[in-house]
């Protein structure tokens, strides 16, 4: 008789995953998810729950699929995670994480530069302060500087994420952990095989796990481009490799090529690999985001002064909630916000900072070519300080900012306020009704995020334009619409899951007969996060 194979989670890595989820987001893609205080709230019973799961056989749920815009106008299909799902998949990433990053080339000598794992008590998976990105730009001008009359390739691969090949998923954890992770191996590679129905191919695109996998496959490609130099510099998916003979390196693109290949299943995307001199290079492609905020900002800023900001912004940034805005219960202007504000906007040297990024990004959007990694990074300096000058500018031309609607999402959600909304209403009003609201899922989720902002409270904007029960159900609690959710509690059985859990967290809007009757009976039920949310809809209540 077959021996049936176990594996039960570690207590220790599940607390790490909910601790992962509370503080960061679930998917890079996707807004901030209530669920994850609804389980915090009913944590050890979730946790027992979880234990008792044989991950070995264990069949994750469909995660939700999206296409968000690529700076190209392309598409990448991005993921989010059930949350169960996603705190599983946090966990068997964890457990194994230090091992992939033992086994990666040193981060000493500065060659593959991103994400370097270091996970901390407070469930992060990476160096704090530090993306590497900086290091990855240095690196680069410096090359340009050792062969300023050589050659570069640029090589990126094409559709990385979804095109990685679960199996070598498998072998490369095997490898890092040098015979001690096959059982951690095999179970990663079930859950992903499982997630995608059995298809070889892709790990989800967003979720931070992921980003570990694809640097332990990064890992193996960094080793054997080593074998042929040690002149290039990594970052993701985005290599750069330099030297003084155009023929070396279509050489060395050729051997990584077949390389990629044979191993991985991977190619290089025709559209971004290409070999050119170094000067062609730093003329066209080359742009170091720090470096332009260094000559426009920092070097007419005094240090003192960016300390006496950064105070105030730390007390700002003490009353976020962290899943803003379905948390609207506490209002900032009580905690002095406005007022905080008000005294950091007579600072000149914030002044400073809002001219200097306005500036980055209108001549940025105006230039032939939009560098969408400096846009990206000017834009969450901006959400960062609450920067407010460039609001209309970046609302006036948002089909340009498409391509970085979360942080745009972002940024307007941290800097909205009721002056702006009266002062805006015809191009607000005109964006909740474009063709990229109606028709773009993506943008439909995000834009709906955005309008259960508290401020919006008090503009008409019809619930039947929102795409998802999900976002229809933040609405109406924004609304006070308790008409939609009584419509909507006596099919409950029938709606997806997302909707289903928006659902029991708006119930808050029922009178309270009429909500505990409903939600005692939705405790009879065996869905694990249905009773958690209940359970936390019943403490804030």
């Amino acid at each position: 008789m077959k021996k049936v194979k176990t594996k039960f989670i570690d207590d220790r890595f599940l607390e790490w995953s909910l601790k992962h989820h509370l503080k960061f987001y679930s998917s890079d893609f996707f807004p901030k998810s209530f669920e994850f205080h609804s389980i915090s709230e009913n944590w050890i019973e979730v946790k027992e729950y979880i234990r008792k799961i044989n991950i070995f056989d264990y069949a994750p749920k469909s995660p939700d699929i999206m296409l968000a815009l690529k700076p190209n106008y392309n598409y990448r299909i991005v993921h989010n995670l059930e949350p169960i799902d996603s705190l599983i998949y946090t966990a068997l990433v964890y457990e194994i994480c230090k091992n992939i990053e033992k086994h990666r080339v040193s981060i000493r000598r500065k060659i593959a530069c991103s994400y370097r794992i270091k996970p901390t008590s407070d469930g992060s998976f990476f160096r704090k302060d530090d993306n590497g990105w900086g290091d990855f730009s240095k690196k680069t001008e410096d090359f340009c500087k050792k062969y300023s009359k050589g050659y570069i390739l640029v090589a990126d691969i094409a559709d990385f994420y979804n095109q990685i090949y679960i199996h070598r998923v498998r072998n490369m954890i095997s490898e890092a952990g040098e015979g001690s992770l096959e059982e951690e191996a095999v179970v990663l590679e079930n859950f992903l095989l499982n997630l995608n129905k059995s298809t070889s191919k892709g790990i989800p695109v967003g979720p931070a796990a992921s980003t570990i996998l694809s640097e332990a496959i990064m890992s193996d490609i960094d080793k054997k481009i080593l074998q042929y130099t040690c002149n290039f510099v990594r970052y993701s998916d985005d290599i750069r490799i330099f030297s003084k003979k155009k023929e070396d390196l279509e050489y060395i693109l050729h051997e990584i090529s077949c390389y990629i290949y044979k191993s991985h299943r991977l190619i290089f995307s025709g559209e971004k690999t290409k070999i050119c001199d170094v000067e062609i290079f730093k003329e066209k492609y080359f742009k170091n985001e720090e470096k332009q905020e260094d000559n426009n900002i920092l070097n007419i800023t005094e240090k003192k002064a960016m300390d006496e900001i950064e105070n105030k912004i730390d007390l700002i940034n003490q009353y976020d909630t962290g899943i803003d805005p379905y948390d609207m219960e506490e209002d900032p202007e009580n905690l002095d916000f406005g007022k905080i504000y008000k005294k950091m906007s007579k600072n000149d040297q914030f002044n400073i900072l809002s001219n200097a990024y306005t500036k980055i990004i209108k001549e940025n959007i105006n230039s032939k070519v939009s560098d969408y990694k400096v846009l990206k990074y000017v834009i969450r300096k901006c959400t960062h300080y609450r920067i407010k000058k460039p609001r209309k500018f970046i609302l006036e031309n948002f089909k340009l900012f498409l391509p970085i609607l979360r942080e745009v999402i972002l940024y307007i959600n941290k800097t909205v306020d009721n002056d702006f909304i009266s002062k805006n209403i015809k191009l607000i009003n005109f964006l909740f009704k474009s063709k990229y609201f109606k028709d773009y899922p993506y943008v439909n989720m995000w834009m709906s995020y955005l309008f259960q902002n508290k401020n919006f409270k008090h503009i008409h904007l019809k619930t039947e334009s929102i795409n998802t029960l999900y976002d229809k159900a933040f609405f109406a609690k924004l609304k006070s619409d308790d008409i939609f959710i009584k419509d909507h509690k006596s099919n409950i059985d029938v709606y997806e899951r997302r909707g289903r859990y928006a659902l029991i967290y708006c119930s808050s809007l029922l009178s309270k007969d009429e909500r505990n009757h409903w939600l005692k009976s939705i405790m009879k039920g065996d869905d694990i996060l249905d009773k958690s949310i209940v359970k936390y809809v019943k403490s804030i209540n």
